[in-house]
C-alpha cells in the first residue's frame, strides 16, 4: 500500500524538503531573472544526504550489488549500446539511525531530482512550472504501510500526487556559483497538516564529485501554512562547507513551531565531517519532539573503512556495524523494452489548466482522476479545461469538457495460478477463526509455505495506522479438520494485484441442514487453485450491463430530501453492507452512474463515515444472466443462491467505489467531438524471484510468481514488505510502533526479467538503500566525539530566504515527474 507523501507529514518532511532543493537542484535565485540566453551546465550536487556511503560489496545473501557488476556483461549481449537501460543511474545510499535527523531528506531529494534544476535546458531559462509525483519517491518507510489492505482496494493505493513547484535555476557562467529558487506547494504538511507552501533560496559553488560526494552548497528555507501566509511554522538551514583540513563539513537544523503560543514542537540538529579520501567521518544528531509527549535524544557516530559505531552520550553505549556487510532494498524501479532497451512509459495522464491562458490552476488528469492544488475549487461536470504541455519545443494549448462522477465503475478479470506458484507471499483478510463461523475482530496473514497452509500472525482489525501483527506460534494449519463459513478463502495480497481466493476443493457442509455451521474442505496441496482478477476501469465507451445484482457488500443508497438520483449535488447517501446470501440488491448503470434499484438514488459516498476515510469499494457486482445465477448456485441446494461464491466463480465481475476524495471518483475529458480521453491502466507484470543461496532471507521466495502494477517510470509496487526496527537493525513483526521501518523484503536483480501477456521487459533498481548489519569484531578503535558545537544556531545562522510574490507562471510545465516536457 502507498500513501501519499505529504498527508500528515510533520514538519521534518519540509525541511528535507529545502534539503532536496538545495542537494540535487541547483541555485536560488539572487532577485534577477538570471536568463543570460547561453547554454550553461548546472551543479549538481548530492542525491542523497547520509552519515556514511554506500560500499560496493555486501554477503551474497543481499545479491544486488553482485547482479548489478553482471549488468553490463548481460545486457550488452541484449539491448543497444547507449540505450536507456544501460545509460539510468542505480543510486545507492546507506540508511543508518545516525541519520534519522535527515530522514525526510532522501524523499524530498527524489522529489528535488524531479525538477531537473541542473540540465542545461532549464538553467538561465527563467521561471517554469514543474509537476512533482511525490508518490514515487515514497517508498512503503512508514510503517503505517504495513497494512496493505486496510484501504479496501480503493484506488488510494496507487494515485499519483502531484505537488506544484514554481523554480528558477541561474549560472552566470561555467566558473560561477549556481542558484535556485523554488516555491513549492504541498498538499498538507506541518503541525497543522494543511496546504503548505515553502520557499527555499539555494547556493551551489562546487558539485558533487569523487572526492567530494556531497558538493559545497547551503539552503535557507521556510514553510507556512497558506491559510496564514505571514505566520512561520518551521524553517531550516542546510550547508556543506569545508574545515581547516580540507574536509566537508554537513550541517543541518530545523525547527517546527507548532506547540501551545507557537512554541517549538520540534527541533532537530546534526553536524558531521567526512574525509572521502581517507573514507572516515563522525558526527552528531540531536532530535526533540514534542506532540502531546517530549521525546528527547542525542548520537554520537564515527566509521572508517571497516565499521561504524553509533553511541549515546549519556551510557556511551552503542552497536558496532560492519560497513561491508548489509541488507539492501530497492524503492524505485524502471522498466525497459528488452529487445530495445528504452523505457517502458505509459500515457498515464497530461497536464491542464483551469483557463486557456494558463493562469488558472495547474493540476494533472489521468488513469485515477483529476489532481488539483489544494487551494483549487473542485471542478463540476461539464466544467472546460485545457491540456497544456510541451510538443517539439513550443507549448499547444487543447480545450477538453470535464465528465465527472461521484464514483466510478471498475472491470475485474478471473485469471488462476495455484498455491505453489505464490510460496510464502503473504495473504492479509478478516477471515472468521478457524473453527468459527461468525467474523470477529482480528485479521489474519495467512502464507503456503511449499507444504502447509496456515495462519502465522493475527492483528486486532484497525482503521487507524498499521495492524500490530502478533506471530501465531505454532502457526495454525488449515486442513481437512477446519471448519471454515466458506468453500474458499477470500484474502487480500499488495503482491498479487488485490483481492485473492483460495479455492479449496473436497468442501462438506459440517450440517447438511445448517450450511451456516460452515464446512470442512480436503487439505490443500500445492496444486489448490488460486483466484485473482485484473482490474480496469470503465469508460462511457466501454460496454457494461444495464443492469446489476450484488449479494456481497453492496452500496444501499438511501436518498435525501428527495432530490433526483442522477444529481451529485448536496447529496448524503448512507453506506451499509449486504452479506446475506440470500438478499440481492439490483442496480442500473447509466451515465456512469450506479443507481440503487430500490431507491432510484445513485449509489454516492459523499462523506466517509469513521474507518472508510479512504472511500468504499463494493462488493461483486455481475450481471444476473442464467450462465452466472448457475454459477452461484449453492452446492447444497441449486435452487438457492450463494452470493459470496461472486469472489472466485464469476469469469468477470464489477465493484463500485465511491468516497470523498477525488481518486473514488470518475474524472475524464471529452474533446470537441465528445469523444473521451481514455489513459493507460497501470501494467500488470508477472515476476518469478530467483534465490538458490539457502542462507538468504528471500530464499523463501524463490520460485514463487508475483504480480506487480507498473504505474509509470520508478514506480513498482507489490513487491511484499518486513518491518524492521532502526535502532537494532533486527526484523519485528509487529510495526504499530512508533520508529519502525517498513522495507521490502527483497531487491529484484537488475538483470531480471519480467512479462505482461507476450512482452518481456527488463528490470533496473534505480534506488536502493543499503543497512549495515551488526559486526562479529571490534569497533574499539573508534571513539565518537561530541560534534555538537558544529550544529547550525537557527537564531543566528539562519536567512530568511525573504521571497518576493511568487510570479505568475501561465506557460505550461516543463518538467512533469522528473521527465523535461
Amino acid at each position: 500500500m502507498k500513501r501519499k507523501m505529504c498527508e500528515g507529514s510533520a514538519l521534518f518532511l519540509l525541511v528535507p524538503l529545502m534539503l532536496l532543493v538545495a542537494g540535487c537542484s541547483g541555485g536560488g535565485s539572487g532577485g534577477s531573472s538570471g536568463s543570460t540566453g547561453g547554454v550553461v551546465a548546472g551543479l549538481a550536487v548530492a542525491d542523497k544526504v547520509s552519515v556514511v556511503d554506500a560500499k560496493d560489496g555486501g554477503s551474497a545473501s543481499s545479491g544486488f550489488l553482485s547482479a548489478l557488476r553482471k549488468l553490463s556483461a548481460l545486457s550488452v549481449e541484449s539491448v543497444p549500446g547507449g540505450s536507456d537501460y544501460l545509460t539510468d543511474k542505480t543510486n545507492i545510499y546507506v540508511n543508518e539511525k545516525a541519520g534519522e535527523a535527515f530522514k525526510s531528506v532522501n524523499q524530498i531529494l527524489c522529489m528535488v531530482g524531479q525538477t531537473k534544476y541542473s540540465d542545461s535546458a532549464l538553467v538561465n531559462k527563467g521561471f517554469y512550472k514543474a509537476m512533482i509525483n511525490s508518490g514515487v519517491c515514497q517508498g512503503n518507510d512508514d510503517a503505517a504501510n504495513s497494512g496493505s489492505s486496510s484501504q479496501g482496494d480503493t484506488s488510494a493505493s496507487n494515485a499519483p500526487s502531484y505537488d506544484i513547484w514554481t523554480v528558477k535555476t541561474d549560472r552566470a557562467d561555467a566558473n560561477s556559483p549556481q542558484y535556485l529558487t523554488a516555491y513549492v506547494h504541498m498538499a498538507k504538511g506541518g503541525a497543522t497538516n494543511q496546504p503548505m507552501t515553502v520557499h527555499a533560496r539555494v547556493t551551489i559553488t562546487e558539485a558533487a564529485s569523487a572526492t567530494n560526494s556531497l558538493g559545497i552548497f547551503s539552503i535557507n528555507y521556510k514553510g507556512f501554512a497558506d491559510a496564514a501566509p505571514s505566520v512561520v511554522i518551521f524553517k531550516g538551514i542546510l550547508k556543506t562547507e569545508r574545515d581547516n583540513s580540507g574536509n566537508v563539513v554537513i550541517k543541518f537544523a530545523e525547527k517546527e513551531y507548532g506547540g501551545p503560543g507557537g512554541s517549538v514542537s520540534r527541533n532537530v540538529k546534526a553536524a558531521y565531517v567526512k574525509d572521502d579520501v581517507a573514507k572516515t567521518g563522525q558526527g552528531s544528531a540531536y532530535q526533540y519532539e514534542n506532540h502531546g509527549q517530549v521525546n528527547e535524544g542525542s548520537i554520537n557516530f564515527a566509521y572508517n573503512d571497516l565499521f561504524f559505531r553509533r553511541v549515546d552520550p549519556k551510557s556511551d553505549q552503542g552497536p558496532c556495524l560492519d560497513r561491508n556487510r548489509f541488507e539492501t532494498s530497492a524503492w524505485r524501479y524502471g522498466l525497459y523494452d528488452a529487445v530495445s532497451g528504452s523505457r517502458s512509459t505509459l500515457n498515464g495522464g497530461f497536464p491542464i489548466n483551469t483557463k486557456a491562458d494558463g493562469s488558472g490552476y495547474y493540476g494533472y488528469l489521468g488513469y485515477y482522476g483529476l489532481n488539483l492544488p489544494p487551494d483549487a475549487p473542485p471542478l463540476n461536470d461539464n466544467t472546460a479545461v485545457y491540456k497544456k504541455v510541451w510538443e517539439s519545443g513550443s507549448e499547444s494549448t487543447t480545450p477538453y469538457t470535464m465528465f465527472i462522477r461521484g464514483g466510478k465503475l471498475k472491470k475485474h478479470t478471473r485469471a488462476t495460478i495455484t498455491l505453489n506458484d505464490i510460496k510464502n507471499i503473504p495473504l492479509e483478510g478478516g477471515i472468521p477463526t478457524p473453527g468459527s463461523v461468525t467474523p470477529g475482530n482480528n485479521m489474519y496473514r495467512v502464507t503456503w509455505d511449499g507444504s502447509t497452509l496456515a495462519i502465522r500472525a493475527s492483528a486486532t482489525m484497525n482503521s487507524n495506522g498499521p495492524p500490530a501483527w502478533q506471530d501465531v506460534n505454532p502457526a495454525t494449519a488449515i486442513n481437512n479438520s477446519t471448519i471454515l463459513p466458506f468453500s474458499n478463502l477470500s484474502m487480500y495480497s499488495q503482491s498479487l494485484g488485490g483481492q485473492v481466493n483460495i479455492q479449496l476443493s473436497g468442501c462438506q457442509p459440517v450440517d447438511t441442514n445448517n450450511p451456516g455451521a460452515g464446512y470442512t474442505c480436503s487439505t490443500p496441496t500445492a496444486d489448490t487453485q488460486v483466484i485473482f482478477y485484473k482490474e480496469n476501469a470503465m469508460y462511457p465507451s466501454d460496454p457494461v450491463p444495464a443492469t446489476l445484482a450484488c449479494y456481497d457488500n453492496c452500496p444501499k443508497a438511501a436518498g435525501s430530501d428527495g432530490i433526483d438520483g442522477t444529481s451529485q449535488q448536496s447529496m448524503t447517501y448512507q453506506i451499509s453492507f449486504d452479506s446475506n446470501m440470500d438478499n440481492r440488491h439490483d442496480y442500473t448503470f447509466a451515465g456512469m452512474l450506479l443507481t440503487d434499484s430500490a431507491t432510484g438514488f445513485a449509489a454516492i459516498l459523499s462523506t466517509a463515515p469513521a474507518g472508510q476515510s479512504w472511500g468504499f469499494n463494493s462488493g461483486p457486482l455481475f450481471e444476473a444472466n442464467s450462465d452466472n445465477m448457475a454459477l452461484l448456485a449453492c452446492d447444497w441446494n441449486p435452487n438457492q443462491t450463494c452470493g459470496w461464491k461472486a469472489w472466485n466463480a464469476l469469469s468477470e465481475f464489477y465493484t463500485w467505489e465511491t468516497g470523498p476524495n477525488t481518486w473514488n471518483h470518475f474524472s475524464a475529458a471529452r474533446d470537441g467531438q465528445g469523444n473521451f480521453i481514455k489513459f493507460d491502466p497501470p501494467l500488470q507484470v508477472a515476476y518469478i524471484h530467483s534465490q538458490t543461496d539457502l542462507t538468504a532471507y528471500d530464499y523463501k521466495y524463490n520460485g514463487s510468481k508475483f504480480f506487480l502494477q507498473y504505474s509509470g517510470f520508478g514506480d513498482l509496487q507489490g513487491i511484499p514488505g518486513k518491518c524492521i526496527d532502526p535502532a537494532s537493525g533486527n526484523t519485528v513483526t509487529d510495526c504499530s510502533s512508533p520508529g519502525l521501518r517498513w522495507v521490502p523484503e527483497f531487491t529484484i536483480p537488475a538483470d531480471s526479467t519480467v512479462a505482461s501477456g507476450n512482452n518481456t521487459y527488463l528490470v533496473k533498481p534505480l534506488e536502493v538503500e543499503q543497512r549495515m548489519k551488526k559486526s562479529p569484531g571490534s569497533c574499539t578503535n573508534l571513539t565518537p566525539v561530541d560534534m555538537s558545537g558544529s550544529m547550525p544556531n537557527l537564531d543566528s545562522d539562519w536567512v530568511d530566504p525573504a521571497l518576493p510574490a511568487e510570479p505568475n507562471v501561465t506557460d505550461a510545465p516543463r518538467v512533469i515527474g522528473g521527465v523535461i516536457q
